[in-house]
């Protein structure tokens, strides 16, 4: 009995839409044929299937969920059946769970190449929408591939994290057919239908596949399609031809993120420091491992997690004063360079105004002088006189002019000036010039 019921599973793989990478379906079918070749019975404790691993930190308020083998809607279908599957129905109940005990941030942890088409899209959008209700965040992070269903369970995630060498997509949707009449025709085998209604028959009368059952088949493989696409392209934000412009391949890292497939490249150790930020801001000593474990897989002593966030804040308060006695201490720097700048350019006029009115002292005094000068003796040999007396000290030069005004009025006195008259014109030496004023340095010792 429980081998036919295991053909009876087997026989459901075939002629039903999944969203599963083909390689991963291959692995699937395979499995089943080779235990039905072998006739190999299976009693009802073999049929239970591994349940669906949870992990919660309440601490950290952080939950995870497995997404791992192939996706089945119930815990006890084909694909779950044997071959370490995760259930939909399974899926939610952990989620349900989770959030009544108060997480914050779940994580997917997938590594899945999908499975049953049924049921994968309401789950998805259940999980978004008791996500957005309780304020939690998701995070998948792809530890291997995150195929086709997979993908649709992960693209609800408000984060997408992937390993570097893990693999996302295969957006489509496939449907194996089996056509076993050439095998029951060799073994001997007739197979007769009474039906009413032509569609209840898939084969012809040669027991190939008719052509309108072959297009039934196509038109809900495009319906499928066409919503899994869809479905993709909102949870993701991003356009229905860009993800059906992916022609449901499987693409690595670097091409799933310029397609918008994915948001982040992360080794283990990154994602769970990276986890730890999110999902605990204020702590940010827990990033060796989630859950309370460490990379030993050894629980933390919550005392001694607890006396270090205790010293890391007593740190960060005196970080903080420190850094607010260097701000003030940094603007009293900055008030006394602009101070002194201000200083230097007082200093600076002052000097100016100091050099322009020594200059304008000097030269009124060389007026002052030139001007006895000419008043004694001339213009034109005031000029010449003038020059090299510009050294002396006013009392020196008060002593020239007077000597040389009396001089001037010595030769006025002489017979010889009085005869010959003031309107003469008298022709000057300049050699007697050039000795007068060398004599006048010599006593006055001027340059």
């Amino acid at each position: 009995m429980a081998g036919h019921r295991l053909r009876l599973l087997t026989e459901k793989l075939y002629n039903t839409p999944h969203l599963i990478e083909p390689q991963s379906f291959e692995t699937v079918v395979n499995y089943l044929t080779e235990r039905n070749k072998g006739e190999m019975l299976v009693d009802s404790d073999s049929v239970e299937i591994k349940a669906d691993s949870t992990l919660y930190n309440e601490d950290t308020k952080v939950g995870m969920i497995e997404i791992q083998g192939p996706l089945t809607y119930k815990p006890y279908t084909v694909m779950g059946f044997d071959c370490g599957g995760t259930s939909y129905q399974g899926v939610l109940e952990q989620m349900e769970s989770l959030v009544d005990q108060g997480m914050k941030t779940l994580v997917l942890n997938v590594d899945s190449g999908g499975g049953e088409a049924y049921s994968m899209m309401e789950t998805g959008n259940l999980m978004r929408k008791m996500a957005d209700d309780n304020g939690v965040t998701i995070i998948s992070y792809i530890d291997g591939m995150s195929a086709s269903a997979a993908y649709g369970l992960t693209a609800i995630s408000d984060q997408i994290v992937m390993n570097p060498e893990a693999e996302v997509g295969s957006i489509g949707v496939v449907v194996r057919l089996m056509n076993d009449s050439k095998a029951l025709e060799k073994e001997g085998y007739e197979r007769t239908y009474v039906h009413a209604g032509s569609s209840k028959v898939p084969f012809d009368k040669e027991g190939a596949f008719r052509e309108d059952f072959i297009s039934d088949i196509q038109e809900k493989v495009d319906t499928l399609h066409e919503g899994f696409t869809g479905y993709v392209a909102k949870h993701r934000n991003i356009s229905v031809e860009a993800v059906r412009s992916t022609e449901a391949k499987t693409f690595l890292s670097k091409k799933a993120l310029e397609l918008g497939l994915a948001d982040a490249v992360m080794t283990h150790l990154e994602f769970y420091s990276h986890l730890a930020d999110v999902a605990q801001k204020e702590n940010p000593m827990l990033k060796t491992k989630l859950f309370g474990m460490n990379k030993e897989g050894q629980s933390f002593d919550m005392n001694e997690l607890e006396l270090a966030k205790s010293e890391l804040s007593e740190l960060g308060t005196k970080y903080e004063a420190q850094a607010a006695d260097l701000q003030l201490a940094l603007a009293g720097v900055q008030d006394l360079q602009a101070k002194l700048a201000e200083a230097q350019g007082v200093v600076a006029e002052f000097k100016a105004a100091q050099d322009k009115a020594e200059l304008e002292a000097k030269e009124a005094v060389a007026a002052t002088r030139k001007a006895a000068l000419v008043a004694s003796i001339g213009e034109d040999q005031a000029a010449a006189l003038s020059a090299s007396l510009e050294g002396v000290s006013d009392a020196q030069y008060e002593a020239v002019v007077a000597a040389v005004t009396k001089a001037n009025a010595a030769l006025v006195e002489n017979p010889l000036f009085k005869e010959m008259g003031a309107d003469v014109e008298v022709e000057t030496n300049p050699d007697m010039e050039d000795a007068l004023a060398k004599l006048i340095q010599k006593t006055y010792k001027t340059k």
